[in-house]
């Protein structure tokens, strides 16, 4: 009875080895992966909105705002944002700002207004906007990279014909 005891517990441990083994295995493939995505997003070269607003009115504004556990926010990282053509959009036409929350307060645009006359705040997530002056364009939810696309271009077009 002890000789079978001792080889249950032989395979136990071994099992558990198997088992950690393959976990982490899988779990570096996941991080290299994710790792990557993650580089693609931060090729935008993001900064805060005080910053994009005070640097002077040359290029409009696009803020993406996002809540911390939101799902298409994370499927726009990875799908829109990590699109070289949507980059170099963004990076070369418009000041980029990421704003993130956690959901307890939502990001407000205080410089701009509502049409109540208070400060602009980003209810949904995600938040799009395109800022130039003291106008904006404001769209909620997942955009892929032909309505992002867009979205930019037909504001770009807006702010030059208006000027």
């Amino acid at each position: 009875m002890a000789f079978l005891f001792v080889n249950l517990k032989s395979v136990l441990t071994f099992s558990f080895q198997s088992l950690f083994y393959r976990f982490f295995i899988v779990l570096s493939f996941t991080l290299c992966i994710a790792s990557a995505n993650a580089n693609d997003w931060q090729d935008i070269n993001w900064q805060n909105y005080e910053d994009a607003r005070a640097s002077g009115m040359d290029k409009p504004v696009f803020v993406f705002a996002e809540l911390h556990f939101c799902g298409a926010c994370k499927k726009m990282k990875e799908e829109v944002f990590n699109q070289s053509e949507i980059i170099e959009l963004i990076n070369q036409e418009f000041k980029p700002v990421n704003m993130k929350s956690f959901g307890l307060f939502p990001n407000k645009l205080s410089d701009l207004k509502d049409e109540r006359g208070e400060a602009l705040s980003l209810l949904g997530s995600p938040a799009l906007v395109v800022v130039y002056k003291n106008q904006y364009k404001l769209v909620y939810g997942f955009q892929n990279k032909a309505q992002l696309t867009k979205l930019l271009t037909e504001s770009l077009l807006a702010i030059e014909s208006a000027s």
